[in-house]
């Protein structure tokens, strides 16, 4: 889940839920469905083809009903092969989807245009941020269009091995601090770092 806030004391305008494929925006102290990025996702979106191509795979269970969102497939990963057969009979079958792995034992299933990154973009454009002022933190691989998108990534301390590719990318910070401590680490970091940079252009 991933918010974006008006101001330090404000409750967040928006929430980024379900693998950046729901967005919901704060109106008169709801959480609306954002239906413009419901939209923009949905292109290209066949479910029932989805999940035709995947059925009876071994070692692949789905996760509860309520994890099953209109724009998302989610399971358990109980066989290593298993998330290399659903790529497969995806392309074979030519559906077109992100499949998206991680913690070691979960698999989601996105629309092509569909994830955290874009949730991010479309979030940042709706409300006019300017992409240096996005910081995005991450720990796992459901995190990597986001941190590979953003201008100020953030791994926090506790992330998983599957990040470990995006350790040495000159957008992402790597914290030192877990949990939230670490993303506050790394918005701190990336400002020290910005901030820096302009007095060196600056004396140049």
């Amino acid at each position: 889940v991933a918010s974006a806030t008006a101001s330090a004391s404000d409750a967040p305008l928006a929430w980024i839920t379900s693998v950046g494929t729901e967005l919901y925006t704060a109106q008169g102290g709801d959480l609306v469905l954002d239906t413009d990025y419901a939209d923009a996702i949905a292109e290209g979106w066949d479910v029932l083809a989805v999940d035709a191509a995947i059925a009876g795979i071994p070692g692949l269970e789905p996760q509860a009903h309520y994890e099953q969102r209109q724009f998302k497939r989610s399971f358990f990963v109980r066989s290593p092969e298993a998330v290399r057969t659903v790529r497969e009979r995806l392309r074979c079958s030519g559906v077109a989807v992100r499949v998206v792995f991680s913690h070691g034992d979960l698999l989601d299933i996105l629309p092509p245009k569909a994830g955290k990154g874009a949730a991010m973009a479309f979030l940042a454009d709706k409300f006019g941020i300017a992409p240096a002022n996005v910081y995005a933190a991450g720990d796992s691989g459901n995190d990597i269009d986001m941190l590979k998108a953003c201008e100020n990534a953030i791994l926090v301390g506790n992330h998983a091995d599957e990040l470990a590719g995006l350790r040495n990318r000159a957008n992402v910070y790597v914290a030192q601090r877990t949990h939230g401590a670490g993303a506050l680490e790394g918005v701190l970091m990336h400002r020290r770092l910005r901030k820096s940079r302009s007095l060196e252009v600056g004396a140049a």
